[in-house]
């Protein structure tokens, strides 16, 4: 049984898998495996500056994610261009370790990706889970994580399909509003229901 949680960002979605991991579960993190495709030597990061050039590696010939992604924020094509890129690579890499997993005997495998629903990969999952919360309080978790300056994080969110569309999409929406005590019960409670049997 295959699960995607996902949900915009600085909604709680990794503190949702972070609750589930404690539970035992295996989670892919999507955003991690992002990383790992456009290692130094990689065919992903060979791509990526193909397209967007040497300006966005750093000194160490690493991807210059932050430079990257508030390039994309300010630019509707480069984003496209660079998930035509990316996507087709981590969705690869994700299904060789779901495949790697159930081979080990797990029976509830779970992946964090953020975009699963604007790239169309929530279609791979038997399950999608959507974690929301309001905006005012994404837009003031965002900051404080990232340290972005106001008008960058709220034009990164406004780039993401709104929750009201993403409902459409998932099979049970938890909503992320209250304490991370609140938060961990919820998810005790959806676990709880999800694994049984």
């Amino acid at each position: 049984m295959k699960t995607v949680i996902t949900g915009g960002i600085a909604s709680g979605k990794s503190q949702v898998a972070s609750f589930i991991r404690k539970k035992g579960y295996p989670v892919i993190d999507a955003d991690q495996v992002a990383r790992q495709v456009v290692e130094p030597g990689t065919e992903g990061l060979s791509q990526v500056i193909s397209e967007f050039g040497d300006a966005f590696l750093s000194n160490g010939g690493k991807l210059n994610r932050k430079k990257l992604r508030i390039h994309i924020a300010t630019d509707n094509k480069a984003q496209q261009l660079l998930s035509s890129i990316l996507f087709p690579v981590i969705r690869r890499e994700i299904n060789f370790r779901l495949t790697k997993l159930k081979k080990e005997g797990h029976r509830f495998l779970f992946v964090e990706a953020a975009l699963a629903i604007e790239s169309g990969s929530y279609k791979m999952y038997d399950f999608v889970l959507l974690v929301t919360a309001p905006e005012n309080l994404r837009l003031e978790r965002l900051l404080q994580r990232d340290g972005m300056d106001v008008g960058h994080a709220k034009s990164l969110m406004a780039k993401q399909m709104p929750d009201q569309e993403k409902v459409l999409f998932a099979d049970e929406v938890l909503v992320n509003d209250k304490s991370l005590k609140d938060l961990e019960e919820l998810v005790e409670g959806w676990l709880l229901k999800r694994t049984a049997g």
